[in-house]
């Protein structure tokens, strides 16, 4: 599901803007404007109505507007409105192919959702799980909210079905040597990372029980080729050894990601080439028979590991353009591995805050890309030198792949929006657009 624009009411009493996103093919929206334009106030508000999360509706009834709505690239609307304050009590509101769905959000006295007030609230949380959109938001304090159930967070003891603490269910991106509330923990690179790291461990158990399948039936058309007696035949001409050392040449050059990331175990392609190649010319049509069914396997197992190789193999290189005094490298055993010029390992909280967040984000990108995801990020901008400015966006997408990945950004930045120029949504301070 992909938000296709939005429009907002008496935003703080004063703004109304009614944004149409240009194009959609490109996955990124940048929204641009003054200070105070509310930029940041229109990403916590798609974050929160998107969010079944608890504190999201309390956080609703604390933003200033009048009405609020996204508009749906499935031809729905999901809209908020409020009769006569601009904070507080308010509906949300479904419409899609001439039906609409409405429901009722009561605040207390002290604008705190609370679900005994609200029985309402398990409607609203079912209609808005239906969208089943994995969200990933990254705030200009450097707080971590999603919905994403693999990124163990913390939980609230609160009571109310939705709290009104704002940070429930998040972390703060790095160490804050500050006082933090017991719902706003910080949250190391390696939570991320090994939260990636399981995901692609368990698809890649997934893919290789898949894989059987295939093995299965080569296995099964050995057994064929030996009843037909079709093995083992002297030929001194050799053309399937040719085409046997052809077939494992083209592996080889595809295979190192797959051995560095751990998917598939080390295999002596030297050995393979040099046993075929020094075999006697009337023996080796008879290896290649015995060898071909191996080769077989082993394609099968990389065709059902590809996209889990490619994942890997496209974080790394997004990842490496940016360091050029260390190595990073990814496998599903250990997880992100960063090294100097030596080979020494690199603590992750050894790294610069710019450093930490730029893994960290790519890092997320790559968790969510197998799902239909929402990443919103208030000013990437941050802790990153004007260079990794000019490409962090690109590397997002391009981690992203033809996955249903969509990034709405707010920036301040010339060096993120100048190479975005046909994405950017303009915000008018001036109270409308």
């Amino acid at each position: 599901m992909q938000i296709s624009g939005f429009s907002c009411t008496q935003l703080f009493g004063r703004y109304n803007h009614e944004i149409t996103f240009a194009d959609l093919q490109k996955k990124s929206v940048f929204l641009y404007g003054d200070n105070g334009s509310g930029k940041t106030t229109i990403i916590r508000l798609i974050y929160n109505l998107l969010s079944s999360e608890k504190g999201t509706k309390t956080a609703i009834a604390n933003i200033p507007f009048k009405a609020f709505s996204l508009y749906l690239k499935n031809g729905g609307t999901l809209s908020v409105h409020r009769q006569d304050n601009l904070i507080g009590d308010y509906s949300i509101t479904y419409e899609k192919n001439g039906s609409t769905q409405s429901y009722s959000v009561h605040a207390s006295a002290e604008n705190r959702v609370l679900s005994g007030k609200n029985p309402e609230m398990s409607s609203i949380k079912k209609l808005i799980d239906s969208f089943q959109l994995k969200l990933f938001y990254v705030t200009h304090d450097r707080v971590l909210k999603t919905n994403d159930t693999r990124i163990k967070v913390h939980e609230s003891s609160e009571p109310d079905d939705l709290s009104s603490d704002d940070h429930w269910g998040s972390y703060t991106l790095f160490q804050d040597h500050h006082a933090q509330n017991r719902t706003q923990q910080k949250l190391p690179l390696k939570v991320i990372t090994s939260a990636l790291r399981d995901h692609l461990r368990l698809e890649a158990l997934q893919q290789e029980n898949m894989a059987q399948n295939d093995v299965n039936s080569i296995y099964l058309d050995i057994a064929k080729r030996l009843s037909a007696a079709k093995v083992l035949r002297n030929n001194t001409k050799g053309p399937k050894a040719k085409k046997l050392l052809e077939r494992i040449n083209s592996i080889e050059k595809d295979y190192s990601i797959y051995r560095e990331s751990l998917l598939l175990p080390n295999v002596p392609f030297h050995d393979f080439h040099s046993v075929i190649s020094d075999a006697p010319e009337n023996r080796k049509n008879a290896i290649s028979e015995a060898l071909t069914p191996f080769v077989d396997s082993l394609q099968a197992r990389m065709k059902t590991l590809q996209p889990v190789a490619d994942l890997v193999e496209s974080l790394q290189t997004e990842a490496s353009q940016y360091f050029w005094d260390k190595k990073i490298s990814f496998n599903i055993m250990d997880g992100l591995h960063v090294q100097d010029m030596d080979e020494d390992e690199i603590k992750l909280d050894w790294l610069s805050s710019g450093e930490q967040q730029l893994l960290f984000m790519l890092c997320a990108v790559a968790l969510m890309r197998d799902n239909d995801s929402l990443v919103l990020i208030d000013e990437p901008e941050i802790s990153l030198n004007i260079k990794w400015q000019r490409k962090i966006m690109d590397s997002l997408i391009n981690i992203s792949g033809s996955f249903k990945v969509q990034f709405i950004v707010a920036t301040h930045a010339f060096e993120i929006l100048s190479q975005h120029q046909e994405q950017i949504s303009n915000l008018n301070s001036k109270g409308s657009n």
